[in-house]
């Protein structure tokens, strides 16, 4: 049997090699020492080993080379070390009415909405960046294995128990919207309740948006 490896980043190969033919009988473990060439890699990469073991010889059933298996396995590289970004002398401007909360800097603009207690706009040199900030969701697409709307003998199945607590049908309650100032950021907090008709309680969504200016991007 005869081996082969290659290192992966981001789907690149970046080294690769040959193990030694060996001599490993059927049923039998044997273990290979990989020296491995460990190069930095960036913040958010991924790595992985590619190992692939193949016949030595021809035989009966297959010809030499035929692939018998393979393996793919995550690896831990260093990281090169990013700088720290650059932090603007320019000051935050916050500015509040009764229906928006505004914070504002150099190039850049975030505006929340009391009412519904939502990101509304953001704007990085005059162009949004968003079209609508985030919101609870609760609700996913439902498998088989959920349950199926229609059939009987549903209600004790994840699908019929989601129903029937109302939870793809939430309805947002008034927005509490708190704003601090500290270190030179902006800290909005938007604390929210979500319910329905038959949901027992309540659900609390809580949102922290913390605003600080840096170079480039805020």
């Amino acid at each position: 049997m005869t081996g082969a490896w290659t290192l992966e980043v981001d789907g690149r190969v970046v080294a690769e090699g040959s193990l030694l033919r060996l001599p490993t009988a059927p049923g039998a473990t044997e273990s290979v020492a990989l020296d491995l060439p460990r190069p930095e890699i960036e913040a958010g990469q991924e790595a992985f080993l590619m190992v692939r073991f193949a016949l030595a010889q021809a035989t009966a059933w297959a010809q030499a080379g035929h692939e018998l298996a393979w393996a793919l396995l995550p690896v831990s590289l260093p990281v090169k070390a990013s700088p720290p970004p650059e932090r603007l002398t320019g000051t935050l401007v916050l500015a509040e009415t009764d229906e928006t909360v505004r914070v504002s800097g150099d190039g850049f603009e975030v505006v929340f909405s009391k009412a519904t207690g939502t990101l509304e706009r953001y704007l990085w040199r005059n162009h949004p960046l968003v079209l609508e900030g985030p919101r609870l969701q609760v609700w996913r697409g439902a498998t088989d294995n959920d349950g199926i709307k229609g059939w009987s003998n549903q209600d004790t199945k994840p699908l019929g128990r989601w129903l029937a607590a109302g939870l793809d049908a939430l309805v947002p309650g008034a927005a509490k919207i708190e704003v601090a100032e500290a270190a030179g950021s902006v800290v909005v907090t938007v604390q929210q309740t979500w319910a329905s008709a038959h949901l027992a309680e309540a659900i609390t969504h809580r949102q922290d948006y913390r605003v600080t200016p840096m170079a480039g991007w805020p």
